[in-house]
């Protein structure tokens, strides 16, 4: 599971040790701008910037792998979808967490930190991705 934020985390940061600690289940709005035919992003979708979850586990990495969010409502039934609900005054509505549109973004296209999931719905994302990522 991640761990929570400490003065030391916050020490590196003022000391330029890190820029920044990504940690998994974090949730950030970002720039997804750059996404072909039918992947978030693209020229179809008309909003660029999203939040998304953070599913890799290597917090110091200038790259991230992420789950893209939307609010869709027909993703409710979708097995690969984990609702996400947001906090309120974020400028978010709660989403859906599409475990099966996994990108990599380089963490200068983070906008904005939202929150993070529960211990439990990390544990289903990643349950997901097993099934999903399963090499025979």
């Amino acid at each position: 599971m991640s761990r929570e934020w400490t003065i030391e985390d916050a020490l590196r940061i003022q000391q330029g040790k890190i820029s920044q600690f990504y940690r998994q289940g974090e949730v950030w709005v970002a720039d997804i701008t750059g996404g072909i035919g039918h992947e978030y992003g693209s020229d179809t979708d008309p909003s660029k910037k999203r939040p998304v979850v953070i599913l890799s586990n290597n917090q110091e990495a200038s790259t991230q792998i992420v789950a893209i969010c939307t609010t869709k409502a027909k993703y409710q039934y979708d097995d690969n979808a984990i609702y996400v609900p947001l906090p309120e005054g974020k400028g978010v509505t709660d989403s859906y967490a599409l475990i099966t549109h996994i990108r990599t973004l380089d963490t200068s296209r983070f906008l904005k930190y939202i929150g993070r999931v529960s211990d439990k719905k990390l544990i289903q994302m990643r349950k997901i991705l097993m099934k999903i990522t399963r090499v025979d």
